[in-house]
């Protein structure tokens, strides 16, 4: 979630040295055990299969910036858009699992916690799961600190830790 850096910050555009030295620690320990990033511009998001799932792991801070209120930036965005077409595309009947380090439900009184900060950006994704043919999709999130299933909207749930 959003406390290996430091409680909550707002985005490597907060205090970039301090961002990068604590990726490059995570990188080292945690991120170099995951399947390779996606991403060509600095992100560490990626993709797997297991089971009947197909997974997406969103990367929530490298791209967070609570003045352009984006969580996730536009070629992450889009990505995810292009993982969910081709995912439909294989088989549609395979669960799709969108990880999120931090919570996507509204169930966060502060504005600045999980996905509140981002509520335009936030719809985006919530859209992508809407496209015809995109189904079974569950988003498993970190940071609610009050583990539950959490009804998103209709056929679409988050299960929180």
């Amino acid at each position: 979630d959003d406390h290996e850096i430091y409680n909550d910050i707002p985005g490597r555009n907060a205090d970039p040295e301090r961002f990068d030295a604590a990726i490059e620690s995570w990188q080292r320990y945690i991120g170099g055990v995951n399947p390779p990033s996606i991403s060509s511009n600095m992100g560490r998001y990626y993709t797997f299969q297991a089971g009947l799932g197909d997974f997406f792991v969103l990367d929530t801070k490298t791209f967070r910036d609570p003045l352009e209120k984006t969580i996730i930036g536009a070629n992450q965005l889009q990505d995810l858009g292009k993982w969910l077409g081709q995912s439909v595309s294989t088989n549609s009947s395979r669960f799709k699992f969108i990880i999120s380090p931090v919570t996507i439900t509204r169930n966060r009184p502060e504005k600045h916690e999980g996905w509140n900060c981002c509520l335009k950006e936030r719809e985006r994704v919530l859209n992508l799961t809407h496209r015809p043919g995109v189904n079974n999709v569950v988003f498993i999130t970190g940071d609610t600190h009050k583990p539950g299933v959490f009804e998103i909207a209709s056929d679409l749930y988050e299960i929180g830790v």
